[in-house]
């Protein structure tokens, strides 16, 4: 990076890839790095907005100084320690929601839609080649009750062709994947 420039990772969704992959310990002992991950995805507490960065001890007392004196209550406190005390739950969840979302990229793939491999809870998908857009499938997956998200929003590259879908459970997964199927047919 070039000199004075601060790099800020964001690692959400970070808990999924697994042990190892976080850069929390670069940014202990570089003052340019910091890394900020919340606890709304890979525990399930997004209603309790909470969080925690991880900077180099200067720039954690640099921010100090800006922040406001009730930055996070006290459930939100209460549910993050709770959850990190129970991280062999969470491992066991985020292995279950591999194995989750294999199943559901299986499917998706089978009707015709290319899956972007992922390590979050969501998947990248690209519709086939002669579906309608993505803002279209969106819509109509929309009025049969399944919420997808198209990515036009996100970037212009991918507003033709491709959706971002959840990973949930068994369940849902297929009725996702049906869901899908009839607009695809329709």
């Amino acid at each position: 990076m070039p000199p004075g420039t601060a790099l800020w990772v964001d690692e959400t969704y970070a808990a999924f890839a697994g042990e190892g992959t976080s850069l929390e310990s670069l940014a202990a002992t570089r003052p340019d790095v910091m890394v900020c991950t919340s606890f709304s995805k890979t525990h399930a507490l997004s209603g309790l907005r909470v969080g925690y960065l991880c900077a180099h001890p200067a720039r954690a007392r640099a921010l100090r100084r800006s922040q406001p004196p009730w930055q996070v209550g006290l459930v939100a406190q209460v549910g993050a320690l709770a959850a990190l005390e129970s991280q062999n739950y969470y491992r066991a969840r985020y292995a279950q929601t591999a194995a989750l979302q294999e199943g559901l990229a299986q499917a998706l793939s089978g009707l015709g839609c290319e899956v972007v491999p992922s390590a979050a809870n969501f998947l990248l998908v690209h519709l086939p080649p002669r579906a309608r857009p993505a803002t279209e499938v969106a819509a109509a997956c929309r009025r049969r009750g399944l919420h997808v998200r198209e990515l036009g929003s996100v970037s212009p590259r991918l507003a033709a062709d491709a959706l971002r879908i959840t990973v949930l459970d068994e369940h849902s997964n297929r009725r996702t994947a049906e869901i899908l199927a009839q607009v695809l047919e329709g």
